[in-house]
């Protein structure tokens, strides 16, 4: 049977659309069934997630708000979703709690982060030096954009076999300070983390990256999903 995989909701209220159509593809592509979780705070349905699904895939979306990470909300930081961030925050403790696989892109990279005890850069053009543009302003995002490098020994580095690694960036949020029980697998050319994982959890991985963005024209991102979806048999 194909492993059904949750998705946390990426929608954005301003331009009415669901934006997880990528996400649901890159699934479909290596063999698993998508899964679209609602935007609720009714703790029951998401309980009902946790027993359905085989592994979860926690999305991009908006900034995560600054006090969980025991902040304050700068002028430089994006917009917020309460709901959702209460509703991802519940659902990746879960996640945690029961030792299920989650793949984390973007803004899931931050809250794995942030659940961890971690901190992040609110706004990186006004709180971090580097000649690189972390935010592609306009399409096509399956593009190159800077080049990140594998830590050895790590999770990225074993499976693709390869020390650098070419990504698209979308993001002007980064993780500043490493959270507990996490290990770097891949950082950019001016040293932002760009991935981590959980190594005494079974699957807990996220990359700042959007390999949905990039679908089945690469590779290293089949790879990924491939190893993602392998532990959620």
């Amino acid at each position: 049977m194909k492993p059904v995989i949750g998705i946390t909701p990426l929608f954005d209220a301003v331009e009415n659309e669901n934006f997880l159509k990528p996400y649901c593809q890159l699934l479909i592509e290596n063999g698993a069934d998508p899964f679209p979780l609602p935007e609720t705070t009714d703790r029951s349905i998401w309980d009902q997630a946790l027993e359905k699904c085989d592994g979860f895939l926690f999305s991009g979306g908006l900034d995560l708000d600054p006090a969980f990470y025991h902040e304050k909300k700068s002028a430089f930081c994006g917009e917020i979703n309460a709901q959702r961030d209460e509703m991802e925050v519940y659902a990746m403790q879960q996640v945690l709690d029961e030792d299920l696989p989650m793949f984390c892109i973007c803004r899931g990279i931050q809250l794995l982060n942030v659940i961890n005890g971690g901190t992040l850069y609110q706004d990186i053009p006004t709180e971090f030096q580097t000649k690189i543009h972390h935010q592609m302003d306009k399409p096509p995002y399956g593009r190159k954009q800077h080049e990140v490098t594998l830590t050895k020994d790590s999770l990225l580095f074993d499976w693709l076999k390869k020390a650098d690694l070419s990504v698209n960036s979308r993001h002007h949020q980064a993780i500043k300070e490493l959270g507990q029980n996490l290990s770097v697998t891949a950082v950019s050319e001016d040293q932002l983390i760009e991935g981590i994982f959980m190594p005494k959890k079974k699957f807990a991985v996220g990359v700042q990256w959007h390999p949905e963005s990039f679908g089945g024209q690469t590779t290293q991102n089949q790879k990924m999903m491939q190893a993602f979806l392998a532990n959620c048999q």
